[in-house]
């Protein structure tokens, strides 16, 4: 919900938006591989540990080109 609140204020244009922008993609590229590796090691279905993998890969490679697209805009 906050990433959609910054990425919906960061493409009308703002100074604040994009360093929320900013803030939002890079705690998105801090917390995926600490989820990833307790989700490795924790006792969950290989369904799951698919999901979630396709996930981190899917969200870190959305906030990094983002975070440089913000950090251009401010």
């Amino acid at each position: 919900p906050g990433g959609l609140v910054a990425l919906s204020a960061w493409w009308r244009g703002t100074a604040v938006a994009s360093s929320a922008v900013a803030v939002v993609a890079a705690l998105t590229v801090l917390y995926w591989p600490v989820r990833t590796v307790l989700i490795l090691l924790g006792d969950h279905a290989a369904g799951f540990v698919a999901v979630h993998l396709v996930l981190a890969v899917v969200s870190t490679g959305l906030a990094v080109p983002a975070a440089r697209s913000a950090i251009r805009r401010s």
